[in-house]
């Protein structure tokens, strides 16, 4: 913190919204030296532009009826002292008005008592130097408050967590079953919010950091993508998703030639190696592509290239990268030779490492697995974010050994059958027009293995809204089972995947149900036309976003699977 801190809430002047809950996000404006809690982006934009998203703080009731004996939040102004103090607590109030803060008007309701443990509190600080009062939902800004000279002053209430459940509209033609254990996806809309840029596929190290790649936009300062085929890194330190520092910063440039495009997909950190993969993309050319037009720059997916590596010596010294092909002499040249030129399809464009855990604890031979979206048809509608079939490899996480063709191996239709060869591997599903950018990560508690899929809304348009949808599955090669099918999630969501880090290692048993807690982690809304809609869920954005998630589970299929033995 150490500077000037003043906490403004978005003031409902005609009363509270009527929805019943209203997030309250955490701003920051560099130039103003300020932090301001907002409940919408559309009205801090409006008013004040240069206040950049750092996180969802908390919410608040908007309808007292919806909270047992609930306090009204209020806001008070002060033009002497330039600050606005939230207030709930008959002590603040008091104090604000013998020093003539105007009321503003009331923001919403909190719980005067933290009972629940779906409650977060709202501390108030106060610092005589500054003549500056602030109310903070936010557990990661306590230290640095105390850090700047701020002293606490009291609990003004909590601030309800209100979870609240995506609705799960499969298209008819779904071919998976429901799930018998995991009931639905909810969110609380309390977000760690990040950089501006997209691609985060963050890897669980032994030094217990999170090593990722990024593209486009920029971070810290610096920028990544097409035309110069700029890919980025970082390193994500701390155990709170919430208020993680990024470190480590760096780009590096490789070339796409003979294709147009070269972005990040497969990403792993394991034993000391960080191994990081890319693939190609194509513009859209007619003919001989298949219309119609996606809407998109990278209509056209091509092959995965390879993995570029390094030795990790610390987690603050940047990675000297050794890259197989910095230059590719053809269209073929790449780890399992594809080609996507002349309409050929390939089957592994953009992959992604399976995510086992920490430094692939939970991997069940030490090997490393990635899956990627894919399509066999010259039909097929195959873009960056869309396919018909989704495609499982194999190979051995080893500077020497990862890059060797020979040495992976490619799923080929049961759990005990893989081949030597791409094109004899069969997809551990299909779904026409909508099997697109897949990850997945082992959730041990569960005992199952989770895939994110995200795909066009509307076929084959990939600059408007996205679908996302979860399957489940006791074996890494299914069959799947699916969780939600989250349409219109973002609305433009999209590089979905669940962090292992942060994944709780107990079940929550609340009133009764169960629940497991996580965090999603994905980008949104890349597309200009989406950048004008409202994010939704809130907090979504063109940045990494982890949003607070947790899964509902069947009691009576519980006690089965998870509770025997």
């Amino acid at each position: 913190m150490g500077r000037r801190w003043m906490f403004l809430l978005l003031v409902f002047l005609s009363g509270v919204s009527a929805s019943p809950d209203a997030p309250l996000f955490l701003y920051y404006s560099s130039a103003r030296e300020d932090a301001v809690l907002y409940a919408t982006e559309k009205n801090l934009n409006s008013v004040t532009p240069d206040y950049k998203l750092i996180r969802n703080c908390s919410q608040v009731v908007s309808n007292s009826s919806l909270v047992d004996g609930a306090i009204p939040l209020y806001t008070y102004f002060s033009s002497r002292y330039n600050d606005t103090a939230n207030v709930a607590s008959p002590e603040s109030i008091a104090y604000v008005k013998s020093r003539n803060y105007q009321l503003v008007g009331i923001e919403g309701y909190i719980y005067p008592n933290g009972s629940s443990a779906d409650r977060r509190p709202l501390k108030l600080y106060w610092n005589k130097e500054r003549s500056d009062l602030f109310l903070t939902g936010c557990e990661a800004d306590e230290n640095s408050a105390l850090v700047s000279g701020y002293v606490l002053q009291r609990i003004e209430g909590y601030a309800p967590v209100v979870w609240h459940e995506w609705a799960n509209t499969p298209p008819a033609d779904c071919p998976f079953k429901q799930s018998a254990l995991l009931q639905g996806i909810q969110m609380s809309y309390r977000a760690g919010i990040y950089c501006h840029a997209d691609t985060w596929y963050p890897s669980w190290s032994s030094d217990n950091n999170l090593y990722s790649m990024w593209t486009d936009g920029s971070v810290k300062g610096l920028g990544g993508g097409h035309p110069n085929n700029t890919t980025g890194f970082a390193v994500a330190v701390g155990d709170d998703p919430l208020n993680l520092t990024i470190t480590n910063v760096g780009t590096y440039k490789s070339f796409s030639s003979p294709y147009e495009g070269r972005y990040p997909s497969a990403n792993l950190v394991y034993n000391g190696f960080w191994y990081y993969g890319t693939y190609a993309v194509d513009n859209y050319h007619s003919p001989p592509d298949p219309p119609p037009y996606c809407g998109d720059g990278w209509c056209d997916e091509g092959p995965f290239l390879d993995f570029r590596y390094s030795s990790i010596v610390s987690p603050s010294k940047p990675p000297q990268w050794h890259e197989p092909r910095v230059n590719m002499s053809n269209a073929t040249d790449n780890l399992f030779h594809q080609s996507s030129k002349n309409n050929t399809k390939v089957k592994m464009g953009s992959v992604h490492v399976v995510d086992f855990g920490k430094n692939m604890e939970y991997s069940p031979d030490q090997k490393v697995y990635v899956i990627g979206h894919g399509a066999n048809l010259s039909s097929a509608h195959e873009s960056w974010m869309q396919g018909d079939q989704v495609y499982l490899a194999r190979g051995i996480p080893d500077p020497v050994q990862i890059n060797n063709e020979s040495a992976w191996e490619f799923y080929n239709g049961t759990s005990e059958s893989w081949t030597k060869t791409l094109d004899e591997s069969l997809p551990l599903y299909t779904w026409l027009n909508r099997s697109g950018i897949p990850t997945m990560t082992y959730l041990p508690v569960l005992k199952r293995y989770i895939m994110c899929i995200t795909t066009p809304t509307v076929s084959p348009f990939s600059a408007s809204q996205f679908d996302t949808y979860l399957l489940e599955s006791v074996s890494m090669t299914g069959p799947f089972s699916l969780i939600t099918y989250m349409k219109e999630f973002g609305p433009e969501g999209y590089f979905v995947n669940i962090p292992s880090k942060f994944v709780d290692s107990q079940i929550e048993k609340i009133d009764g149900e169960l629940y497991l807690k996580f965090y999603l982690s994905y980008s949104a809304n890349y597309s200009k036309a989406m950048r004008k809609v409202t994010p939704n869920p809130p907090g979504s954005g063109y940045h990494w976003t982890l949003m607070e998630s947790r899964f509902k589970i069947s009691n009576s299929t519980a006690k089965d699977l998870l509770f025997t033995g």
